[in-house]
């Protein structure tokens, strides 16, 4: 059983405490500013949403703020160069890094899960410093994924209020 497999099923278990659950891959590396249209595409109509990603991102943040959101990225490792540093993003995606800062220092009421093989630097870092994130590693899971429920209950007893 892999990361998604056990996002899916965590998302199964916690989706009545959200207003918006929603899973996207990053598998194919979308910029930011696709990534966030896309968001924005559930909560507003094409008209609403601006062409500026600055806009678009306090945009995000509303919305984090008056809904109660479980987002969750899937391979965000795709993001970052390979043969480099862990969490080198790639020329071009480095916007990412202000974007998941942004998340976890606003104030909000949603949480956001990031997948990946590699913990992107700046979530390094904030889980350190007094912020609500949180990071888990994820080891072989064996006999554990055999009986599903064992692996998500120590995610989802964490309290999901608790992550970002």
């Amino acid at each position: 059983m892999g990361k998604t497999t056990l996002s899916l099923r965590l998302i199964d278990e916690i989706k009545t405490g959200f207003d918006y659950v929603i899973y996207r891959s990053l598998r194919f590396s979308p910029t930011l500013d696709a990534t966030i249209t896309n968001l924005l595409q559930i909560f507003s109509q094409p008209s609403e949403i601006s062409q500026n990603i600055e806009t678009q991102i306090s945009q995000i943040l509303d919305y984090l703020r008056k809904y109660r959101c479980l987002i969750v990225l899937d391979d965000v490792q795709m993001l970052f160069s390979s043969r480099q540093l862990a969490g080198q993003y790639k020329t071009g995606y480095e916007d990412y890094q202000l974007f998941f800062k942004l998340i976890a220092e606003v104030c909000h009421q949603s949480c956001l899960i990031l997948n990946s093989w590699e913990k992107p630097r700046e979530i390094a870092r904030l889980s350190k410093d007094n912020h609500p994130v949180r990071c888990f590693v994820l080891g072989s899971l064996g006999v554990a994924a055999d009986g599903v429920t064992t692996p998500l209950k120590p995610i989802a007893n964490k309290g999901l209020t608790d992550l970002w």
